[in-house]
């Protein structure tokens, strides 16, 4: 489809806005309803005003706007602007709206009844809780449209240090470990490595008790003390400090990693990538064009730390990895969107990219077998890559079961007349429409509206996509925490090992270790995310 795809990633638990609704009583005198402006109905006279929403259509959107501004003049002194946004934005768009009563135009017999429910909320985030399904794990929201739309671009306040979580088990003391260094960063100005172990936030150690205290009200500056593990497993602190300083919107290069290894006679090309963001294409497309100039023979794309992104994004690595033509994944949306998109409800392989506003031919490899490393973050946009590969190519997975989602989600706001070219898209997020959001409504939806399957009509993964091959980068052995990383690209980190290990034939049996770890994504600003992109 080119594309009605909107736009990873995780961001974990948004911020969340509490909307008051209650307001100064002032009593003004009783007025009659001003006749010469029937849109501007008195509060008194809502319960004689029918609902009488029309259902939006996008060849005819008149009627539909015409109501929207008819209920925001009735409702023009009653503080309910975000609510009316939630509900509409969803009557639109949302998956299961079919299946939600409250989203149905006949919900309401007048304005009154529909002002009373929106008012029957105490929050925004509460509306949304209560009006998403219950098979609905990843709608998410944010107060400021702005820090959504920039995370999703992978602009955000960090420091570029990306960390996971750990304790042995006979310990209460928490670690923080490197699971990599973004580009550019504050991070790797300071000297963190991949694999580098901290025990203390500010000179205070981390435990089991505190650890979300203190990684979630750190300071913008703050200090990190290293830690190491002993010979027999335990971790001691080290006297060293690290400065880190969080940086406002920092934009995080996803493409971290990308080298050739040399296993014998054969070149094995490596690609880390963290997010699924369009604007990165360009250097795909240049690294692909390094893999294709040096003739590699295997390809192994890391996408352990991904949790997802531009599904647009997705479908041209598709293409990069594989030379083919057809479908790559199909698109399943409300009763009402599928009808309108029809047959552009399709992802399909491509030759080729935009950039700077010339057309790029995309240096595609045609590799008839691609490995893939995965954790149990790695998810959406991500798992979209491996489900719509599978019916072409042999892909490899190796590491852990992913995280199960099929859904693709879109950005919306308060802008009800949004467009992309001539088209009226209610709410779709829009950087040309930006003054035309409403002033007094900041708040953004990030709500799920389809799902996605492969050319085949797979997309059964709800509970993530097994890999072949399981392997834990960190594992507990008889109660002490072994770390299995290292170096990107060598043979020093345990899953890019086992994919070397697979495509030499020389895998054997191997033990199963109980995977550890706390996941620091819910401390962290990601959520596991596939939205599409409106070209």
């Amino acid at each position: 489809m080119t594309n009605p795809i909107l736009k990873f990633i995780p961001l974990f638990a948004a911020f969340f806005l509490f909307f008051s609704c209650t307001k100064e009583s002032v009593v003004d005198p009783p007025t009659e309803p001003d006749s010469a402006n029937p849109s501007e109905p008195d509060a008194s006279t809502l319960s004689t005003i029918g609902f009488d929403h029309p259902s939006f259509n996008v060849m005819n959107p008149t009627d539909w706007l015409a109501w929207q501004d008819k209920v925001r003049a009735a409702f023009a002194e009653e503080e309910v602007d975000t609510q009316d946004f939630i509900w509409n934005a969803l009557n639109v768009w949302y998956f299961w709206k079919e299946e939600t009563a409250e989203l149905d135009e006949d919900f309401f017999s007048n304005l009154q009844e529909y002002l009373d429910f929106l008012k029957g909320y105490s929050s925004p985030e509460s509306m949304v809780d209560a009006l998403t399904n219950a098979e609905d794990r990843f709608t998410f929201y944010n107060e400021d449209y702005s820090v959504l739309a920039n995370s999703l671009g992978g602009i955000s306040k960090s420091d570029g240090l990306e960390f996971g979580l750990v304790a042995n088990d006979d310990s209460d003391d928490v670690i923080i470990y490197t699971r990599y260094v973004a580009r550019a960063s504050n991070a790797e100005a300071a000297g963190i490595k991949r694999g580098d172990l901290f025990n203390r936030i500010d000179g205070q150690l981390i435990t089991r008790s505190n650890y979300v205290s203190l990684l979630n009200n750190r300071s913008d500056t703050y200090s990190l003390g290293r830690a190491e593990q002993d010979a027999t497993g335990a971790f001691v602190s080290i006297e060293e400090e690290v400065s880190l300083t969080q940086v406002e919107n920092f934009s995080e290069n996803p493409v971290l990693h990308h080298s050739i290894y040399s296993n014998g006679s054969q070149k094995v090309g490596y690609l880390v990538y963290n997010q699924f963001i369009s604007a990165y294409n360009k250097e795909l497309n240049e690294i692909f064009g390094t893999f294709k100039s040096n003739a590699i023979d295997e390809l192994v794309i890391d996408l352990r730390y991904n949790p997802g992104g531009s599904t647009a994004a997705a479908a041209i690595l598709a293409s990069l990895i594989h030379d083919g033509s057809g479908v790559f994944a199909k698109q399943r949306w409300n009763p009402y969107w599928t009808s309108m998109f029809g047959s552009s409800l399709e992802d399909t392989f491509s030759n080729q990219i935009s950039v700077d506003g010339a057309t790029v031919p995309l240096n595609r490899l045609g590799m008839r077998r691609v490995y893939v490393l995965t954790q149990s973050g790695t998810a959406s946009s991500s798992e979209l890559l491996i489900n719509g590969l599978r019916p072409y190519i042999d892909v490899v997975q190796i590491g852990d079961t992913t995280r199960g989602k099929n859904e693709f989600s879109i950005t919306l706001v308060d802008d009800p007349g949004s467009t992309s070219g001539s088209t009226v898209f209610p709410y779709l997020y829009q950087s040309s429409r930006i003054d035309q959001i409403n002033p007094n409504n900041s708040f953004a939806l990030q709500p799920l509206v389809g799902k996605y399957e492969n050319s085949e009509g797979f997309s059964d993964y709800t509970d993530g996509l097994v890999p072949q091959v399981q392997f834990s980068e960190i594992v507990k052995v008889d109660g002490r925490t072994v770390f299995r990383i290292g170096a990107f690209g060598t043979l020093d980190d345990g899953l890019f090992a086992k994919a070397i290990e697979h495509m030499s034939g020389s895998m054997g049996a191997t033990r199963a270790f109980r995977p550890t770890g706390i996941p620091a994504e819910q401390l962290r600003e990601k959520e596991s995310l596939m939205f599409v992109e409106f070209e």
